[in-house]
């Protein structure tokens, strides 16, 4: 079985970078592109300081899908003044061809201060989950990460590199 990744960019080495944008066919708000040293190439995504910010693409999907979702994520801060991480809740969400919602595929968090903060030598969280089977009449789902709003005012920015969302295969006894 080959692995295709539904997400387009996840590692953002297409595309402008801009601080205040994203390349397509990401969204997003309070979010951008930066240069330097990411997980893997040279650019990466940035959920920015203060209220919430959040990056979100729709992907093409098949009901009776599963999937599994990576990312790699870190908080952008000087390890000798370090600053936590804000909550990042992540939501894939299920839709037909006229964008109605049919379900939630997977709805889970990161807790406040559990990112690894961001060094030269790339220290990055590895995020897995595991999405629940897409509903019958399901053509589309909505990938998104969200920084929620600061509990503390000096909340490091995340780093997101490498956004995957794969094709997962759940057995049982009858495969």
């Amino acid at each position: 079985m080959q692995i295709v990744n539904r997400i387009v960019n996840g590692s953002f080495e297409e595309g402008v970078v801009a601080p205040d944008s994203l390349p397509s066919p990401w969204l997003g708000v309070r979010s951008g592109v930066y240069e330097g040293i990411g997980h893997t190439g040279k650019r990466f995504g940035i959920l920015g300081t203060g209220d919430n910010s959040f990056i979100c693409q729709y992907v093409d999907v098949n009901a009776g899908e599963s999937f599994e979702f990576k990312a790699s994520m870190a908080a952008d801060s000087n390890p000798s003044e370090p600053r936590p991480s804000a909550t990042i809740y992540i939501l894939i969400s299920y839709y037909n061809d006229s964008f109605e919602f049919l379900g939630y595929g997977l709805k889970t968090f990161i807790a406040y201060d559990n990112l690894t903060s961001y060094s030269p030598s790339k220290t990055w969280s590895q995020i897995y989950a595991v999405t629940t089977t897409a509903p019958p009449g399901t053509t589309k789902a909505l990938v998104l990460i969200n920084k929620l709003a600061p509990i503390e005012y000096f909340e490091a920015p995340i780093l997101i590199d490498d956004v995957m969302l794969t094709t997962y295969q759940i057995y049982n006894s009858e495969n």
